[in-house]
């Protein structure tokens, strides 16, 4: 690498790192993830307090004898203990014992001259915020078309009614079993389950339970965002300085001491040590969060340096496009339509990261894999997946980038040599191509 060259690069990465934003974003990366793990300990700590109570109104009435003939059921007066539907309200306080968030205040069995005023009464205690609402249990819940309605101030909060009603629908399931014939044990063997709920990971990546494969669907994604955000951030002030530079002809002044191509060089290994500085240290900080969360087993430790590998030939890739664009333009908003192209390919892998994180081994995928402008998105993508991709593609996968980085900068630099010093009417990319052909 030229003398030159680095003069130019060393000049760029100061500009990008002296800016606000660049020592914003990386003072704020600490406090952002000191941050995030304080609101995770302050939420769990609130989930634990205790809400305020609720009570229950019991207007329910108990299921009718069974009448219906050539039906094993148990008839009048021969039930085990309270008939179906008897006492729900009570049996449902029992079986609310232990639920910390939510404190059962009462359960109350008014009489039908008594329930209006105390439905009332509960409704202004609700209103006022001492209550977090009621629930009132009202006809046959067993044989009939009773129901549970649930008032509350806050519709929105859902909830309490939720777990309410979960443990209603297993007292009332167990009611309409025996109202049915049907004994417990019977209904329990029917109910089996068949699937066994924790996955076996054969990788050992993971293990296997509900959290773990939530995150398995999710943290491909971060690294995909996370790429989107360095190249998004730092390419558009490539752009506009370059965009400047040719406003203000200080342009005219460094090429008389050097070539277009070492000043485009120059300018995109600066914009890509920058851009790995910042992104070094915000790769750091989340390494630190994995292993204070112990998230070891999701994430491998060798995700972050694949990272700021495909971070650093992601930058070097677009960069050059970047440039040529900058070049080619006077002012920032002539450079719009002729970033389209370059936002449209950058846009592409987060459409597809979802699907692409659950299904990393498809045929089409991995063809895709191999269009040099959704490299390194799927390769981080499928890499931070389930099932990772072998040495082989890995390999593959950067010995490609790296010829496509030496085949976009010889294409960039034609355009650049060309448009840097044409000023007026900005550059189409009918005339963009002509001078890539050209030269």
């Amino acid at each position: 690498m030229s003398r030159n060259i680095l003069l130019v690069a060393r000049r760029e990465y100061l500009s990008h790192v002296r800016t606000r934003s660049f020592i914003l974003g990386v003072l704020l990366t600490p406090v952002l993830i000191a941050f995030a793990v304080g609101l995770n300990h302050v939420m769990e700590k609130a989930a634990r307090k205790a809400g305020k109570p609720f009570a229950i109104v019991d207007l329910s009435t108990p299921a009718p004898p069974p009448a219906l003939p050539g039906l094993e059921r148990p008839e009048a007066g021969r039930f085990e203990g309270t008939p179906p539907g008897s006492d729900l309200g009570r049996r449902l306080e029992k079986s609310w014992e232990g639920a910390a968030r939510w404190r059962l205040e009462a359960v109350l069995r008014p009489g039908a001259a008594e329930a209006p005023a105390l439905l009332d009464s509960l409704s202004r205690r609700t209103r006022d915020g001492e209550l977090e609402g009621f629930a009132v249990l009202r006809g046959d819940l067993v044989a009939g078309d009773g129901k549970m309605q649930w008032y509350t101030r806050n519709v929105a909060n859902v909830d309490l009614k939720k777990a309410l009603a979960n443990d209603l629908r297993e007292l009332v399931r167990l009611d309409r079993t025996v109202w049915h014939g049907v004994s417990e044990s019977t209904l329990a063997a029917i109910q089996a389950p068949v699937l066994d709920e924790r996955d076996v990971d054969v990788s050992g990546r993971s293990t296997g339970d509900a959290t773990s494969r939530e995150a398995a669907s999710f943290i491909p994604m971060i690294f995909v965002y996370a790429l989107l955000i360095g190249i998004s951030a730092q390419a558009q002030s490539l752009l506009t300085s370059t965009i400047e530079e040719k406003s203000n002809r200080l342009v005219e002044v460094l090429l008389s001491s050097i070539s277009p191509w070492e000043l485009m060089a120059g300018k995109i290994v600066g914009l890509v040590a920058a851009t790995l500085t910042l992104m070094a240290l915000w790769t750091v900080a989340g390494a630190y969060m994995v292993h204070r969360q112990g998230w070891e087993h999701l994430v491998r430790n060798e995700m972050f340096a694949w990272f700021l590998v495909y971070l650093m030939v992601t930058i070097s890739f677009y960069s050059t496009f970047i440039a040529a664009i900058g070049s080619a333009v006077t002012e920032l908003k002539e450079a719009q339509n002729l970033m389209l192209p370059v936002w449209i390919c950058l846009m592409i892998p987060m459409f597809l990261m979802f699907f692409v994180g659950q299904h990393p081994d498809l045929w089409w995928v991995r063809v895709l894999t191999y269009v040099p402008f959704f490299t390194p998105f799927l390769m981080m993508n499928r890499l931070a997946s389930a099932v990772p991709p072998g040495p082989v593609e890995i390999a593959a996968s950067l010995v490609l980038m790296v010829f496509s980085c030496w085949g976009a900068t010889y294409l960039a630099a034609r355009v650049f040599r060309v448009g840097i010093l044409l000023y007026g009417k900005p550059a189409n990319p009918r005339e963009l191509w002509r001078w890539m052909r050209a030269g």
